[in-house]
């Protein structure tokens, strides 16, 4: 790792922010224990589906607040919800995926966009500007973190933002290792729901929409082990065994 900060890795939201703030809560309290600083790097699709989308981008705002070095990684729903508001139309495919949900979660039908526009700007310009200041990637030691994958047929440096936020077969296919551990999200993981790691990635998103499991992947600065944890039926934070996926190169955690 390039610093001394504990980094904290958290799978698709999907608006359930009583899941996420589980996870901070227990983020905060573990970092508190570890004698470390939080780096929390939220894995993107902060919105859409769930029932809570307001609330949490609001999270994920006053998160990045308090620990300054933390990361928002745009996901695909994510970026949906920045058209939007620079735009000002709302994307017809992005409505029928969870993005009704989200302009509901402000206060307004979906068929009263323009409405909704109007007072995200005036209230929730903090939510437009975390998204236009979020990341495409972020890299730490030998892991990578995006929302999606990469492009296993190009260097790390120079992934095109549209496979960072939206590839699947290339990237999940792909076997052999790769230059860097790809930390990902958008593909739940969820027969059973739990993070799984192969020899080139660690796929964190376990479908909290349907399942109530928000996974959290915990980085040790000093050694680059990995532990995981995420909430069970009940809402609690627990340790989770991943699924180790050996598909003849051995694996990366």
């Amino acid at each position: 790792m390039t610093d001394n900060s504990l980094i904290y890795a958290i799978g698709d939201v999907h608006g359930h922010a009583g899941l996420l703030k589980r996870l901070l809560d227990f983020v905060d309290d573990h970092a508190v224990r570890q004698g470390g600083r939080p780096k929390v790097i939220f894995l993107g699709d902060i919105v859409d589906r769930g029932p809570e989308n307001r609330r949490a981008m609001d999270l994920v705002h006053d998160a990045l607040v308090a620990w300054p070095r933390s990361r928002l990684i745009l996901g695909n729903h994510d970026s949906w919800l920045l058209e939007f508001f620079e735009q000002g139309v709302p994307d017809p495919t992005w409505l029928m995926n969870g993005g009704s949900e989200t302009l509901d979660s402000y206060g307004f039908a979906s068929s009263e966009p323009e409405a909704v526009r109007t007072i995200v700007a005036e209230a929730y310009a903090h939510h437009h500007a975390m998204l236009r200041n979020a990341s495409i990637q972020e890299t730490e030691g030998n892991y990578t973190f995006v929302h999606a994958g990469v492009d296993p047929s190009r260097p790390i440096p120079e992934q095109r933002p549209e496979d960072c936020i939206w590839i699947r077969g290339p990237f999940l296919n792909h076997k052999g290792p790769l230059s860097h551990i790809v930390v990902h999200g958008h593909t739940p993981m969820i027969d059973p729901p739990c993070p799984v790691i192969t020899e080139n990635r660690i796929s964190m998103d376990t479908g909290a929409f349907a399942t109530g499991v928000l996974s959290l992947m915990v980085l040790e600065p000093s050694t680059g082990a990995a532990s995981f944890h995420a909430t069970n039926e009940k809402g609690r934070v627990q340790p989770i065994e991943p699924i180790r996926m050996d598909r003849g190169y051995g694996c990366a955690a």
